[in-house]
């Protein structure tokens, strides 16, 4: 006498068989795949151009309008932020850690906007534009027991971010969380300050100054043009 299960192995095998003879295509252009794969390769390379290019366009969106003018080739920059201090950020587009110091309306979002735009042409790798005043605003207005806000999640986790304006804000945490996370998973990072090393530790504490100024390529802006 059958037991209940005796014939499942069978039943499984079979179902596996029809699977297999199954024809499979494209979900986009109907040319055959393989079994189990929604997508051509060249419809999935479209796919991810196409994700690529609306995570620049977000990007764009995200830098205020103020300095969507600000790229390598304008003329206007190195007017600003002087021919030394640009030639300095052509020259540094590949590292992982950038910090911009200098004192005010010496030009250091516009320099900083035009190095991730630079890179980001070169890696197809959006960037993020964060206003540390907008992640404090944020972490104020915070609801205990909320989903943490879009804004702050950005900043730890995006791909490349620009962090404008460190020490702006009123609270340490959680720029301070922030900085050692993208420092701790070495994610490309571009931070404008006004406050060097020594500023920033009387400001925040040794750890966060010493994370932001550790390993950085370091421009300092309103020397000689």
């Amino acid at each position: 006498m059958k037991r209940l299960g005796d014939d499942l192995p069978a039943i499984i095998e079979a179902a596996r068989a029809a699977h297999a003879q199954l024809s499979w295509e494209c979900e986009t252009c109907r040319s055959p795949v393989e079994a189990g794969t929604a997508f051509c390769g060249a419809c999935e390379q479209a796919r991810c151009n196409r994700r690529l290019a609306a995570e620049r366009e977000a990007a764009q969106r995200a830098v205020p309008e103020e300095w969507t003018w600000a790229h390598f080739d304008a003329p206007e920059l190195a007017q600003r932020c002087g021919h030394a201090a640009v030639a300095q950020a052509r020259a540094v587009l590949d590292a992982w850690w950038v910090v911009l110091t200098g004192a005010s309306a010496t030009g250091k979002t516009a320099l900083g906007v035009a190095m991730q735009r630079a890179r980001a042409a070169a890696t197809g790798r959006a960037g993020a534009f964060i206003d540390c005043r907008e992640v404090s605003r944020a972490a104020a207005l915070h609801r205990l027991g909320a989903d943490e806000p879009r804004i702050i999640a950005t900043a730890r986790y995006a791909a490349d971010v620009l962090l404008d304006e460190l020490g702006a804000g009123t609270l340490v945490d959680p720029i301070e969380g922030i900085i050692a996370r993208r420092h701790a998973d070495h994610r490309p990072t571009i931070i404008t300050t006004p406050y060097d090393a020594d500023d920033l530790a009387r400001r925040y504490g040794d750890g966060i100054a010493r994370r932001v100024y550790e390993r950085a390529c370091v421009i300092r802006l309103g020397g000689p043009r």
